[in-house]
């Protein structure tokens, strides 16, 4: 296929002039797709395999002057056996990371970053609307469901982190919330307003650690639920609890999924009225 020729091609370029650091971050995402290939149903990975030269493949069509490229190449890989939930929770997120890391590497600007992001957003959008599933910013209410706030570190560019964890949490029956520009005072205020079960922040700064360690302890103190759980995540985190709980927050997981499976974890083991039926 052209595209993942392109993105061999582009591999071996970089994998000659490629740092400890991006050789790095490169094998990290191997380890991380070979985990999710292990736990995922064997039709499915038979059906089509996410590998990392497919997700630079995507990566490097989410760049492509032609701003269709990789909308695409979604249609495309999904009429070969892609799977929607796939395309949402694996490529998607693995693609982004990777054009994360060739910001970060200098491999690409700012812009065409941001550029590549904004289409990979667009992708998710049309995914979610494929399955029937509203991206609005409150779902109507689902009586007896558990409800989280979704939204990245106030500052934080990684909003489409945001948006496939939103995917993740609605088709497991939760009511959502998501605020996708947020400031302290936005967020406070939902948090006063409606009885938040889990509130989940995604980052990929750095920087994004100590601010929301500074953040939450206000969070809890206004949260009209006084048993609100927190979840952290995003590139910046990459599942690591230690660092979660650092920064005060109760977990922190690397995919979507395992973030549903996690709130639905410190729900069960901190009790109240909610219906996972």
């Amino acid at each position: 296929m052209a595209a993942e020729r392109q993105a061999a091609n582009f591999a071996l370029d970089r994998d000659v002039e490629c740092s400890d650091t991006a050789r790095q971050a490169r094998a990290r995402l191997q380890e991380h797709l070979a985990r999710r290939m292990a736990a995922a149903d064997p039709a499915e990975s038979a059906a089509f395999a996410i590998t990392l030269e497919r997700v630079e493949a995507f990566a490097l069509q989410a760049l492509d002057a032609d701003s269709r490229a990789v909308a695409n190449l979604a249609l495309e890989w999904r009429r070969i056996g892609l799977s929607r939930h796939a395309l949402v929770n694996d490529l998607v997120p693995s693609a982004a990371r990777r054009l994360g890391d060739w910001w970060c590497e200098d491999r690409f600007n700012f812009s065409e970053v941001t550029i590549g992001m904004v289409r990979l957003h667009s992708v998710v959008h049309h995914a979610c609307a494929e399955g029937d599933t509203s991206l609005e910013s409150e779902l109507f209410a689902l009586p007896g469901a558990a409800h989280c706030l979704i939204t990245p570190a106030p500052g934080d560019q990684h909003t489409l982190g945001a948006v496939v964890l939103a995917e993740a949490f609605r088709n497991d029956g939760w009511n959502v919330t998501t605020e996708i520009a947020p400031t302290e005072k936005t967020l406070r205020a939902v948090l006063r307003r409606s009885s938040i079960d889990v509130l989940c922040i995604s980052a990929a700064a750095e920087r994004s650690k100590e601010a929301i360690a500074r953040l939450l302890p206000g969070l809890r103190n206004c949260s009209l639920n006084p048993s609100l759980r927190i979840l952290v995540g995003g590139p910046c985190f990459e599942g690591d609890m230690t660092a979660a709980m650092a920064c005060g927050a109760d977990g922190s997981t690397d995919t979507a999924e395992a973030a549903v499976a996690l709130a639905r974890s410190l729900l069960i083991s901190h009790p109240k009225a909610v219906d996972f039926t």
